[in-house]
C-alpha cells in the first residue's frame, strides 16, 4: 500500500513569525521540512504580511508579541495587531463589533469577583450565562509567556471534579439548560487550549468520494498497486467508554499504535452546535479532542460539508454522494471522559478520524447496498489516505432514534464485514486492520449505547467472531 503523494506548500503563521509546511490536499502541516519536500523556507516573512516598515524592523530586532490574553467571555476572542503589537478584541458572532479595551468577563452587577490577566486584575462581574462558575475557580496567576505555558499551568484552569459533580447532577435531574451552559463552559476552556498550544493544529479533513475508494480497490487509485488485506480476521474487542477514551487506552498498551477512530455525524451541518449537548458519541468527541471541532468547521468552510446521504438534495447537479467519507489527520486526545469531568490527559496523543453519515430519520431514504457501501468506504479511506493505520475504534455507527436504521440491521452489516462475508474485487476491508474495537459509551445516569452491546454480540456470535471484553 503506498502512501498518498504530498502536496506541500508553504504556509505563514503570524502568531509564531515563521513558516511550516502544509500539505493542501490532506491537510497536514509540519514545522519542519517533511521528507521528500523540495520547498525550503524563504529567510525573510512574506510581503503582505508585513506592509508597514517600522513592524518590518520591530520584526527585525526580535521584538517578541505580547502574552496572548486568556480567560475571556463567552463569544469573544482576541487578534494581534502587528502594526501595534498589541491585541484587539472583537466577537465571533460579531466581528464588526471590535474594541482595544479588554471586555468585562461578566457583565451584570450581581456581585464581583478578582481574576488575574497578565500583571493586573481586573474587577469582573457574574453572569447569568456563567452563573454556574463560583468565585473559588478564579485564581490569582502571575504573568507568563504564551510560550510558557505548560501542562501544570493549563489543569489550574480546569477543576475536572468541579464539572463531574456539576455535570452529573444536570444528567440526573435533567436539567437540559445547565447542561447547554456546562457544554459552552467546556467549549470556551477549548477554545483558549487551543489557542494556548501551538502543537493542537486544526487539520484540513479530506472528503474521500466513493469513487475513489472504489478505484483503490480496483488498481490501489493513483499509485497503481492494489490493495491487499491481510488475509486474516482482525482482533474485535468491545468496551463501555467513549471513542477517543478507548484510544488512550490502546496508545497507552501500545504507542507504535496507528488508531483511527469513526465519527458519527448526520454529514450535513454542524450540530454539535445546535443541540449544545454533552450527551452522545459525536459530543464526547468533540470535547475530548479540542482540535476536531475546529477541523470540522474548516470543512464545512470549504464546502467539504454537506456530505453523505444528506447532500444529493443539497447540492443539485454534483451527484449523489452517499457513501462520501471526511478523513482527519492528526488529531490531538487532550482530555479524558466526561465521566472524570475531562481532565487534561497527561500526554497529549494524535490519532486520525473518519466521519461517515448514516441516513438521518426523516430526511434519507436506506438501502442495505447503500449502507453496505459506506461501511466500505469507512475501512477503506483511512488506509488510502494513512497506510500505517493498524488500528480502528467505532462507536454504534447508525445506532439510534435519530437515524433511519435499525441496531439489528446495523449489527449484522459490520458482523458480516468483520467476517470477511463483505468483499470488494477480492478485498475485505475489515481486514485491512489488525485490530477493531467497538465502544459503547454512557452517561453518568448510566444512559447511553449499553443497550446495544447485547444486539451486535449476539450478530458477531452468529457468524463464529471471537469478541474479547476490555
Amino acid at each position: 500500500m503506498a502512501q498518498v503523494a504530498r502536496n506541500w506548500e508553504l504556509a505563514w503563521c503570524p502568531e509564531r513569525q515563521m513558516y511550516y509546511f502544509q500539505d493542501r490536499l490532506t491537510g497536514r502541516s509540519s514545522w519542519s521540512k517533511p521528507s521528500g519536500c523540495y520547498l525550503d523556507a524563504p529567510k525573510f516573512p512574506p510581503n503582505e504580511v508585513f506592509l508597514d516598515v517600522a513592524v518590518w524592523g520591530a520584526w527585525q530586532e526580535g521584538t517578541a508579541p505580547p502574552p496572548m490574553p486568556t480567560g475571556l467571555p463567552l463569544d469573544w476572542t482576541s487578534v494581534l495587531d502587528k502594526k501595534f503589537n498589541r491585541y484587539y478584541y472583537h466577537r465571533l458572532s460579531n466581528p464588526r463589533e471590535r474594541t482595544w479595551e479588554r471586555p468585562m468577563l461578566f457583565d451584570d452587577d450581581e456581585g464581583a469577583v478578582e481574576y488575574a490577566n497578565n500583571e493586573r486584575l481586573d474587577k469582573v462581574h457574574k453572569s447569568n450565562t456563567l452563573r454556574l462558575l463560583s468565585k473559588d475557580r478564579f485564581r490569582a496567576k502571575p504573568a507568563r509567556s504564551r510560550s510558557w505555558l505548560t501542562d501544570h499551568e493549563d489543569k489550574e484552569l480546569w477543576d475536572p471534579e468541579w464539572f463531574r459533580k456539576q455535570f452529573s447532577e444536570a444528567v440526573m435531574s435533567k436539567d437540559k439548560e445547565k447542561i447547554n451552559q456546562l457544554r459552552r463552559t467546556l467549549m470556551q476552556a477549548n477554545r483558549e487550549l487551543l489557542a494556548n498550544r501551538y502543537e493542537m493544529l486544526a487539520a484540513l479533513p479530506r472528503l474521500v468520494h466513493f469513487s475513489e475508494v472504489t478505484s483503490a480497490l480496483k488498481s490501489g487509485g493513483s499509485s497503481g498497486h492494489h490493495l491487499e488485506d491481510f488475509g486474516e480476521m482482525p482482533k474485535v474487542s468491545f468496551s463501555q467508554s467513549s471513542v477517543a477514551t478507548a484510544a488512550l487506552h490502546f496508545l497507552a498498551m501500545d504507542g507504535k499504535r496507528v488508531i483511527c477512530c469513526v465519527h458519527c455525524t448526520d454529514g450535513a451541518s454542524e450540530g454539535h452546535r445546535e443541540g449544545a449537548q454533552l450527551v452522545g458519541q459525536e459530543a464526547e468527541l468533540f470535547a475530548q479532542i479540542p482540535s476536531f471541532e475546529a477541523s470540522m468547521s474548516l470543512a464545512q468552510a470549504r464546502g467539504s460539508i454537506p456530505f453523505g446521504p444528506g447532500s444529493s438534495s443539497v447540492r443539485p447537479g454534483q451527484g449523489p454522494r452517499y457513501s462520501d467519507v471526511l478523513f482527519t489527520r492528526d488529531c490531538t486526545i487532550a482530555r479524558e471522559s466526561v465521566t472524570d469531568g475531562y481532565p487534561l490527559v497527561e500526554e497529549h496523543r494524535n490519532v486520525s478520524v473518519v466521519s461517515a453519515a448514516p441516513p438521518k430519520k426523516g430526511r434519507d431514504p436506506v438501502s442495505q447496498a447503500d449502507l453496505g457501501r459506506t461501511l466500505i468506504a469507512i475501512f477503506v479511506a483511512p488506509v488510502l489516505e494513512e497506510p500505517s493505520i493498524t488500528t480502528m475504534i467505532i462507536p454504534v455507527w447508525g445506532c439510534g432514534a435519530a437515524w433511519n436504521t435499525t441496531p439489528a440491521e446495523m449489527a449484522q452489516l459490520f458482523a458480516e464485514a468483520v467476517a470477511g462475508k463483505a468483499k470488494y474485487d477480492g478485498v475485505r476491508p475489515c481486514w485491512l486492520y489488525h485490530e477493531l474495537h467497538l465502544v459503547f459509551s454512557h452517561d453518568p445516569a448510566g444512559n447511553g449505547d449499553e443497550k446495544y452491546r447485547e444486539v451486535f454480540k449476539k450478530a458477531f456470535d452468529k457468524l463464529g467472531i471471537r469478541v474479547s471484553s476490555l
